[in-house]
């Protein structure tokens, strides 16, 4: 491909709005008319010597391919202000374990307490033609033949927020493209070569049209920050090309800023210079939730994502489930149950996640055919907007060897997945099951990912029962979203004080809150870690705040199934019924070893742009295989619970009219108790009659029994 864009130099600058009306305690200070007010910071970061960043280091940082990176340069830019972290600050890292970070103070002030107003060091090294802290990264990197396209990922934080917001002090961060040739002219930067300028055409500063606010520094030193922001420049047929990276300091060196940078990426579309915000995280640009996607830029939207509910102000996750049916005799469909959606979007809109509207949770919308909810805020159904497809149905989707094979899903994904949806939408299909033989419940297709199989055909309660296909599907996108069976470990399994979805112990029942299962949620605090070696029975999991009514599931010393309704009290882990031990030795989680686990807080870990989700124009490579350990029906059949029912039986039935059709139906309660069912028959069609005979409108089952009958059905003429 021949990439030629014809590139013109836009001038970006800060528009300094100068007010001359006299305020007492005007937050600029007052001084002699004429002269800039002193600014005295609170906090001194003393500088000290760092070693320079290596080449490799910054690479790995921006996610960059070794082979596509020429060169690295700092010139003499202080090395107190660069490093790179891995510690998650906001939606940071966007793409692998860490990021680069670029300050016009000493980056090793950001992780402080922000208990000072005005943090600031003043630089050695590089500084601005006025002889402020700069500190500057040129990049050459060599694009592949594709891309037309480069983005990156930043956000700005700055000690300048709130007191000196439209002064003349005000931090600026720039990327150049080519060639750096900025200046100062009046407390303004005109950068011609600045393509990381807001939607205003200004550079990013506190003064930014994004918006800064202090929930966007939260976790740092700082008193404000942006969203995340995607920057991107088109490519012209330079090769290899020039990126010059800058943040600094505006009228003196004191209160800092800092930049964070990440996910370097090469796109292959037509993209103009600028940059673009993520205000709240989700990994879908506010231009997109606020005006759909036009992918070919003829004017016409093809992603329409405000009419499917998104808000640019509050976290949304859009999925398409496709799913397989069989018809005829003993036919069945595996479309989810609406009851089952319910539950999965009641899980998501009840999270502990913070948004910019103030509104806590997440809104999945998940396009499961025409009359499923696509828009849970205001209860508008899908209809025309639905591309669900019911898929041939097929007895196993896919091979196992080293792990599972992708190839048959990718045939079906190819056929029947829009490509308009790939950079929006998660695809999973609800197939019968996976492999030639086996019952493994689901699979993702990483950590994290885009794709997902929920696969409960080969359990006895096909196509499974609500809390089944709400629960597998709630872990399998739990995996795409980059969470794991163990919380802060894949492996072990069966973490008692692990409370979570992600779980095997309550992927299929839900948790266990106030004594009943069924509460289906990922793990919203940090319990204290277990040394099976030493339990203390005495301390239960307690001195969590949140925790009050929480159970949980464990083996006791002979390897009998235990249930504690109250993690807050002492628990009888050993289960010998006496008096509490301290320490006591037991393999609580039934694995045949010993061992201390840990576990973590899902809802802080979700990482939203797996896959190909967020990657407009980006050439994603998904894997072709993956590990495939996910919970079988033999494996579940371990978990007990008291109170389990499926039944089985015909799903779909295609009939003549005036024909009539005697269906049997098998109901077993899979549970550990006895209970009693109430059953009526409920028809989707207008034009059947259905008559149960002589069984009575209510049956008691004991735990493990089962009942047969028979459901006539008739047709109209």
């Amino acid at each position: 491909m021949l990439r030629v864009h014809h590139r013109r130099p836009s001038l970006n600058f800060i528009a300094i709005l100068i007010v001359t009306v006299a305020l007492p305690g005007l937050l600029f200070g007052q001084g002699v008319p004429g002269t800039p007010p002193e600014r005295k910071p609170d906090l001194v970061v003393p500088v000290a010597t760092f070693a320079p960043l290596t080449p490799a280091q910054v690479t790995a940082a921006i996610d960059m391919p070794p082979a596509q990176v020429v060169s690295v340069n700092f010139g003499t830019s202080d090395t107190a202000g660069t490093d790179v972290f891995g510690v998650a600050i906001g939606s940071f890292p966007t793409d692998g374990t860490d990021y680069l970070v670029l300050s016009t103070g000493a980056t090793t002030s950001a992780l402080l307490p922000n208990d000072s107003p005005s943090t600031s060091t003043v630089l050695e090294g590089l500084n601005t033609a006025n002889g402020q802290d700069l500190v500057q990264l040129t990049l050459v990197l060599d694009p592949p033949n594709w891309a037309t396209c480069l983005a990156f990922d930043f956000a700005f934080l700055s000690e300048e927020f709130p007191e000196w917001v439209g002064s003349s002090f005000n931090d600026v961060f720039i990327a150049e493209y080519g060639q750096s040739d900025f200046e100062e002219v009046n407390a303004q930067v005109i950068a011609p070569y600045n393509f990381a300028y807001d939607t205003a055409g200004n550079v990013v500063s506190v003064n930014t049209v994004f918006g800064v606010t202090a929930g966007n520094a939260q976790g740092t030193t700082y008193d404000g920050g942006t969203p995340t922001l995607t920057a991107r420049t088109p490519l012209d047929t330079t090769n290899p090309i020039t990126i010059i990276l800058s943040i600094m300091d505006l009228g003196d060196s004191v209160y800092d800023s800092t930049v964070l940078i990440d996910n370097f990426r090469w796109l292959a579309l037509d993209c103009e210079p600028g940059a673009n915000a993520d205000s709240d995280g989700d990994a879908l640009l506010d231009d997109w939730e606020e005006n759909g996607i036009d992918y070919d830029g003829d004017g016409i939207i093809d992603l329409d994502l405000p009419a499917m509910g998104a808000d640019s102000q509050h976290k949304d996750i859009f999925v398409e489930i496709d799913y397989m049916v069989l018809n005829g005799p003993g036919g069945h469909s595996h479309q989810p149950a609406a009851a089952a959606l319910t539950t999965i979007i009641d899980t998501f809109a009840n999270a502990p996640v913070t948004n910019p509207d103030g509104v806590n949770g997440i809104t999945i919308h998940i396009d499961a055919g025409a009359a499923s909810v696509m828009d849970p805020v205001g209860g508008a159904t899908w209809g025309a907007l639905s591309d669900s497809d019911v898929l041939a149905h097929a007895n196993g989707l896919g091979t196992f060897g080293g792990g599972y094979n992708w190839t048959a899903f990718d045939v079906l994904k190819d056929a029947n997945f829009s490509i308009l949806r790939a950079d929006v939408f998660h695809y999973c299909v609800f197939a019968h099951g996976i492999g030639a033989t086996g019952s493994v419940s689901g699979i993702s297709r990483g950590l994290p990912a885009s794709d997902l199989i929920v696969s409960l055909g080969r359990w006895t309660t096909n196509p499974g029962t609500v809390n089944q296909q709400a629960g597998t599907f709630i872990h399998e996108i739990g995996h795409n979203l980059s969470l794991r069976h163990g919380g802060n470990t894949n492996n072990p399994n069966f973490k008692p004080n692990y409370l979570s979805v992600m779980n095997y112990l309550f992927q299929m029942n839900g948790l266990r809150i106030a004594g009943s299962d069924g509460n289906f949620d990922y793990s919203r605090f940090v319990l204290p870690t277990i040394n099976e070696n030493a339990l203390d029975e005495t301390a239960g999991l307690s001195g969590v705040a949140g925790t009050a009514d929480y159970g949980t599931k464990f083996w006791d010393a002979v390897g009998t199934f235990s249930v504690a309704n109250d993690i807050n009290v002492g628990i009888d882990w050993d289960g010998d019924g006496d008096a509490l031990d301290n320490p006591t030795v037991v393999n609580v989680n039934n694995d045949g070893g010993l061992s201390t686990y840990g576990n973590s807080n899902n809802w802080t870990e979700i990482v939203y742009n797996g896959g190909a989700v967020g990657s407009l124009g980006e050439d994603v490579t998904l894997p072709i295989e993956t590990e495939a350990e996910e919970i079988d029906a033999e494996t579940d059949a371990l978990i007990l619970t008291e109170y389990k029912v499926c039944i089985t039986g015909a799903g779909v039935v295609t009939m003549a009219p005036g024909a009539t059709q005697v269906l049997t139906y098998t109901l077993s309660n899979i549970g550990g108790l006895e209970d009693v069912y109430e059953i009526s028959p409920v028809a989707t069609a207008t034009n059947v009659a259905i008559n149960l005979g002589s069984l009575p409108a209510s049956v008691s089952l004991a735990g493990g029994e089962q009942v047969a009958f028979s459901v006539e059905i008739v047709a109209s003429a």
